[in-house]
């Protein structure tokens, strides 16, 4: 519980997301959590984007005129890692990386990461619709305090829809179930 002198109330909660429940002002460890939760949360992001780039796929691979992006053995084009075969017969079409699409799943899900890399727009679109809902909804019940609980009946349901959708999404991508927009499969580098 802690005192606000100018104003003379009393917040009884404990540290939360919110930071703000109640009063504008409240006692410094519980504004120290806050902090601490934001700076974990960026450092966790920080950590997926590092960790993202450094497996994002390296198209630099040697161009030949017979094969394109790959080596020709006799009759037949061997095409370089990230590269598959066209109607062709040449290695011309780049793969997506399963790794960099599950990663990219794994730590920006909530907004449909790895369905961006995928070029899969109308699904990551909807991710973002539900987490838009969910922060306008947690605003709305936080600014206005309407005690009915249908706000966050509806959070709550949004967010086990969305969190069961992205750790299902994670899981499927790792066990080739995604292709790309192009539907070709994932290279497993």
């Amino acid at each position: 519980m802690c005192l606000i002198k100018s104003h003379q109330k009393y917040c009884d909660y404990d540290c939360d997301w919110s930071c703000s429940r109640g009063c504008k002002k409240c006692c410094l460890k519980e504004s120290k959590c806050c902090w601490y939760i934001y700076c974990c949360v960026i450092i966790i992001l920080l950590i997926g984007a590092i960790t993202i780039i450094l497996t994002f796929p390296n198209y630099n691979s040697t161009y030949t005129d017979d094969c394109k992006y790959g080596t020709n053995k006799t009759t037949i084009c061997i095409c370089n890692k990230f590269y598959t075969l066209d109607n062709k017969g040449e290695c011309t079409i780049k793969l997506k990386s399963k790794l960099t699409a599950t990663l990219l799943q794994g730590f920006f899900g909530f907004v449909g990461g790895g369905y961006m890399y995928l070029g899969m727009w109308i699904r990551a679109s909807i991710y973002i619709f539900g987490v838009l809902m969910f922060i306008l909804i947690w605003y709305y019940e936080s600014k206005f305090q309407t005690n009915l609980g249908i706000g966050y009946i509806i959070m709550l349901c949004l967010m086990v829809i969305l969190l069961m959708w992205w750790f299902i999404s994670v899981f499927l991508m790792t066990n080739d179930t995604y292709k790309n927009i192009d539907g070709n499969a994932l290279s497993d580098f």
